[in-house]
């Protein structure tokens, strides 16, 4: 794996300022949410955490993958704050594709410290992850009426 170099870390900040911004907009101007202020702060500074503590990581300890996957986590966090769209499309996608966030902390959970998955079952495991959790609304999408789903 590369290494982060300062452009590659500036780079991932500007993605992350920008896709905390979106979902703050998102958010402030949302259907679906009661307490809009609330959340458009909440919801960016978490996946903000996430990847400033990865860019951390990955600065101190280079070899480790570590911080990798918490800079991944911080993005898949802001895929799962679409939920908030009045798109019918966004919020769908949000509800599949938001499932990365429960993947990659599995993944990061199984592969610490160092980032890495060294027994066969761990991977195994981890790749199920990467299926189940993203597919996990997918039977509610498919059978819930828009009362069930909140989105009325």
């Amino acid at each position: 794996m590369a290494d982060m170099t300062a452009a590659r870390m500036r780079a991932v900040v500007i993605a992350a300022l920008l896709a905390g911004g979106g979902v703050m907009a998102l958010i402030l101007t949302s259907d679906h949410e009661d307490n809009k202020a609330v959340w458009a702060v909440l919801q960016p500074a978490v996946g903000w955490s996430f990847v400033g503590t990865g860019l951390y990581a990955s600065r101190r300890r280079p070899d480790s993958r570590t911080g990798l996957l918490m800079i991944a986590m911080g993005f898949a966090w802001f895929v799962s704050a679409l939920d908030a769209s009045n798109s019918p499309a966004v919020f769908t996608f949000s509800l599949i594709a938001g499932g990365l966030f429960g993947a990659t902390f599995l993944h990061l959970a199984m592969s610490f410290p160092t980032g890495r998955l060294t027994e066969r079952l761990d991977r195994r495991l981890v790749i199920a992850g990467y299926v189940i959790f993203p597919f996990a609304f997918a039977p509610a999408l498919l059978f819930a009426g828009q009362e069930e789903l909140d989105c009325s």
